[in-house]
């Protein structure tokens, strides 16, 4: 869900900040949203899975409780499945969650958009 967890945060005109963009960040935390990163007990750096919670953050899945449940966190937070981390101000991105593209079926719907213009 990396377009959600880069919607979340990605600010790179923040009016306070001294500093507004810094290579290989994803930007800073806009206004609106509450994003943690859940850094695994004992690790020995600051990555771990980053969460969001927002107005804009969907509410879970359509007559799916049981995914619903595993899209979230125990404070009603989305698992983006993004592993970053946040320094300095800003937040950085790894990678992904290992396993986590099984939970979700997707389904991909093809069109030519050049026909459409």
């Amino acid at each position: 869900m990396g377009e959600i967890c880069g919607s979340a945060i990605l600010g790179l005109n923040v009016p306070d900040a001294e500093v507004h963009y810094k290579p290989g960040s994803i930007g800073h935390l806009i206004q609106g949203f509450d994003v943690s990163v859940q850094v695994p007990e004992g690790s020995t750096d600051n990555y771990g899975e980053i969460t969001v919670k927002g107005r804009n953050v969907f509410m879970g899945y359509m007559q799916n409780e049981d995914l619903t449940i595993q899209a979230f966190d125990s404070e009603n937070r989305l698992r983006t499945g993004d592993i970053g981390c946040y320094k300095d101000g800003f937040f950085y991105l790894s990678g992904r969650k290992a396993g986590l593209s099984s939970l979700v079926q997707w389904s991909v719907l093809e069109c030519n958009v050049a026909s459409q213009y």
